[in-house]
């Protein structure tokens, strides 16, 4: 149920279709000689916050406080395992043209062979299923492995999990899986804007890991404003920051992580 209504609602406010929203609302009540006013207020309020997100990386802003937040740490001598999730591969253009795409998540994959290949005996968990309403295109488990295999790991050494849905259910799922152990040493790799997400919910299940940012969307510094800016990247990003912080909200308020910002 979480997971439905949480498609549901981001259907509803993710930035790009809310101000689309917004105007048909706004010229809807300007049609009418009641609500003239308020429809205008309405469009007024669209235009200047499209206006904005053209200006200003607002994304950006958003995104870059969650990619500081943990840093790469010195590797340990030993790892017992590396656990890996999903993001933004699309299963329905690997079932249907055989090629894997991941649009936001590919580095991690690649994050997680580099540090496969660093300790060759520890175990690698790749965990993700479908975050679609209506399934049937398969799982992002397909598109790793098959991203593995392209980069030539044996994916017979690797563990996918593959009906997780969402952040939480890829923790909880994978810890089923592998029952480990307190006393063994985990790293977590996943985007560095979703990491803080993620090591809140492997704390809140008690499963110590060493958090692996990959995938960075902003630099070193906040980035200024530019009158050259994409409308369609800042939107993106701005899209993928609100998602996340909501994210955070939610688990926080459903007891999933304990603190707002892990």
């Amino acid at each position: 149920m979480f997971f439905v209504l949480s498609k549901l609602f981001w259907m509803v406010v993710v930035p790009g279709n809310l101000l689309v929203l917004l105007l048909v609302l706004g010229v809807a009540l300007h049609a009418n000689a009641s609500s003239r006013r308020l429809g205008l207020r309405i469009v007024w309020l669209a235009t200047t916050l499209l206006a904005l997100i053209l200006v200003l990386p607002l994304g950006s802003w958003l995104v870059k406080p969650l990619e500081d937040r943990f840093q790469h740490p010195a590797l340990p001598g030993h790892v017992d395992g590396i656990l890996v999730l999903s993001g933004g591969a699309v299963p329905k253009i690997l079932q249907e043209r055989g090629m894997p795409v991941s649009l936001t998540g590919s580095a991690r994959i690649l994050a997680a062979a580099d540090l496969a290949r660093r300790y060759p005996n520890a175990k690698l968990v790749f965990s993700g299923g479908s975050s679609e309403l209506i399934g049937g295109h398969g799982t992002e488990a397909d598109v790793a492995k098959e991203i593995f295999r392209q980069a030539g790991m044996d994916t017979r050494n690797i563990v996918f999990e593959s009906k997780s849905a969402n952040t939480w259910e890829n923790i909880v799922f994978s810890q089923k899986i592998v029952a480990p152990n307190p006393n063994e040493t985990w790293i977590l790799v996943t985007s560095a804007f979703h990491l803080p997400r993620a090591v809140g919910v492997a704390q809140r299940l008690g499963w110590k890991v060493i958090p692996w940012p990959s995938d960075y969307l902003t630099g070193a510094h906040y980035s200024w404003p530019s009158l050259l800016s994409s409308f369609s990247a800042n939107l993106n990003q701005l899209e993928l920051a609100t998602h996340e912080w909501i994210g955070l909200a939610a688990y926080r308020a459903t007891h999933k992580t304990a603190t707002l910002l892990p």
